[in-house]
């Protein structure tokens, strides 16, 4: 396997002795953040709704994935793992000389942290206008992303730079970079491991929308008599698997992941912790007495 750099990573590399001779450490070993970019939007249209003057300042951290220069002016955009937020960069709040080293050393893909208040542009996004920006981790291998072709009805066509199947599966660190909507996939099936690990039955949202229709009908009550039980069991005794719980109701294990599984849709909910505290909260379990111990 070659060790030669490319120019690219060799360009990089410059960059990160630059920034050494000007005092910017390229790896940091402390790093701050007090909102995710999902929760810092989420905030600030929390505020713009009801009428609330007061700033919203956050402080986000993420991979770089785009940048734009127009002068005194940049606008970049942010990645973590709940989205992307757009960072407004401008030398009257940050410096001219900050800007310019963020125009010239910086490259996508590199970690960044952006200081400042929440507010929205003529276009209408949520972005961070930014009075303090810090280089996190600089990236010296590029990202493999493709190029975006823009078509004439302003739709874009996105076209992947890691598109072999099987060099996505050997460097798939790069594949999640690349493609983070496969990172929900790896979030879900973790869930669904977790879950069905618990005793529980796992429902995709899709597949949980499309049973919905088997619900209560409006004249029953939410849950059968037969259900408050076994969820007041789940419920007294949550370390214990199905199987285990069915012995204790004397019911049989198939019998037990039916039960539960009505259950859930009636409730809305996917799993059995979510299950037990949606009936406590409506009020319609009792947990079980736990034995007295002897």
């Amino acid at each position: 396997m070659s060790t030669e750099l490319s120019s690219l990573e060799r360009n990089r590399l410059e960059k990160i002795h630059r920034l050494r001779a000007q005092g910017i450490e390229p790896f940091p070993s402390r790093a701050e953040r007090t909102h995710t970019s999902r929760q810092a939007i989420l905030a600030f249209e929390a505020a713009e709704s009801t009428g609330s003057s007061a700033p919203v300042k956050a402080i986000l951290a993420g991979r770089l994935r785009s940048m734009r220069a127009m002068g005194k002016v940049t606008f970049a955009h942010i990645e973590d793992g709940e989205g992307r937020a757009q960072i407004f960069l401008r030398a009257n709040d940050i410096g001219l000389q900050q800007l310019d080293i963020f125009n010239r050393e910086y490259d996508l893909g590199d970690f960044i942290q952006a200081n400042g208040e929440m507010f929205r542009t003529r276009t209408g996004e949520v972005t961070v206008r930014a009075d303090a920006v810090e280089l996190l981790a600089k990236a010296l291998r590029p990202l493999p992303i493709g190029k975006v072709t823009q078509h004439e009805d302003g739709t874009e066509q996105h076209h992947s730079g890691l598109a072999d199947p099987e060099l996505r599966y050997r460097q798939r660190y790069a594949d999640l970079a690349v493609h983070p909507e496969r990172s929900r996939t790896f979030a879900q099936r973790a869930a669904v491991v977790r879950t069905v690990a618990h005793g529980g039955i796992y429902f995709s949202r899709q597949a949980h929308q499309q049973l919905r229709q088997y619900g209560a009908a409006p004249d029953e009550p939410l849950l059968t008599q037969r259900q408050l039980e076994v969820l007041s069991m789940c419920a007294a005794y949550p370390n214990l698997s199905t199987s285990d719980l069915a012995q204790k109701l004397n019911i049989a294990n198939s019998t037990m992941r039916n039960l539960l599984s009505e259950a859930y849709l009636r409730l809305q909910v996917i799993n059995r912790t979510a299950a037990i505290a949606k009936a406590r909260q409506l009020g319609l379990i009792t947990p079980y007495p736990k034995p007295m111990a002897v």
